[in-house]
């Protein structure tokens, strides 16, 4: 076996660890929290889990005329419904 099993907080649990298993980097430990990431960084849409934008600095939207839904942009259904989606893939191994 190879690899590092790196411990994160799961962002919709109580403040415990798990092994994280999705993300680029193993950063997150459930789907939900994978979704409400993926979200906010490639989309820009907040939600409960995470209610503040992880913008650059050269982006304009924020705060101006752009960008006028307040935050959290998502209640956290789309974020569930996409979670869901996932879930329901079927997930495709490579062979090496």
């Amino acid at each position: 076996m190879r690899g590092v099993a790196i411990l994160v907080p799961v962002l919709e649990g109580d403040g415990s660890a798990r092994i994280g298993r999705f993300g680029w980097k193993s950063q997150h430990a459930s789907l939900l929290s994978f979704s409400a990431d993926a979200y906010n960084n490639e989309m820009g849409i907040t939600s409960p889990l995470l209610p503040r934008k992880h913008v650059e600095r050269s982006f304009r939207g924020l705060r101006s005329g752009f960008d006028p839904v307040p935050e959290p942009e998502d209640d956290g259904t789309d974020i569930a419904a996409f979670a869901s989606f996932m879930r329901s893939t079927k997930v495709l191994h490579a062979v090496r």
